[in-house]
């Protein structure tokens, strides 16, 4: 009789494990199943911040574009933008007895000089705007035809000088040099002066 009564109890442990298996299965599958939304959510949770960075981007770039500046920088003729060519500035390297050379152009107005001078130029430039037309000079040889050339020289406070002035239809150039030595001794030299003197400072047309 007691073999016969063992079979039920078999059974129902049988089915009790099975249970517990399918708790467990379940349990895993509802675990996962979690997993797997987290997963989703974060996903969509994601994409939505990223495509509203992009809208709020492009929208930022429709209402306030960026502003390129295509300002390009022209060479300038304006006054103070001109410099003693490397020809004038060579000649006056080569001749130590120039202490000093102011050079002065009008429209537009334009001051060079190469050191200072000892003395004032105001009654120099009165003087030579008075003065006759000396086209002829030999140190006018080297300027442009059209020209009205006039030349001064001779000492301020023993200091010698040489001063000219150029008229042209456009503008005046006007040239005063400073020497240590006297001025017969630079003849050869001034005609190379106040031709490279009047084109370092004239305007280029």
């Amino acid at each position: 009789m007691f073999p016969k009564s063992e079979k039920p109890f078999q059974k129902t442990g049988e089915v009790t494990e099975q249970l517990d298996l399918v708790e467990t299965v379940s349990k895993d599958d509802k675990v996962k199943s979690k997993r797997r939304l987290l997963i989703i959510l974060l996903s969509v949770s994601i994409g939505l911040c990223f495509v509203f960075w992009i809208y709020h981007s492009f929208k930022y770039l429709l209402t306030s574009p960026p502003q390129i500046s295509l300002n390009l920088s022209l060479p300038s003729f304006a006054p103070g933008s001109a410099s003693l060519s490397s020809d004038l500035q060579t000649l006056l390297s080569q001749n130590k007895s120039i202490t000093a050379l102011y050079l002065r152009r009008t429209s537009p107005d334009q001051d060079l000089k190469f050191h200072n001078l000892t003395f004032d130029t105001a009654t120099l430039f009165a003087q030579l705007t008075g003065s006759p037309v000396k086209n002829d000079s030999p140190n006018s040889s080297q300027l442009p035809q059209g020209v009205t050339y006039r030349e001064m020289f001779g000492q301020i406070s023993g200091t010698p000088y040489f001063s000219a002035l150029i008229d042209t239809p456009d503008h005046q150039v006007f040239i005063v040099m400073q020497t240590s030595a006297p001025i017969d001794s630079l003849k050869s030299v001034l005609p190379s002066l106040v031709s490279l003197s009047y084109w370092s400072i004239s305007p280029i047309n």
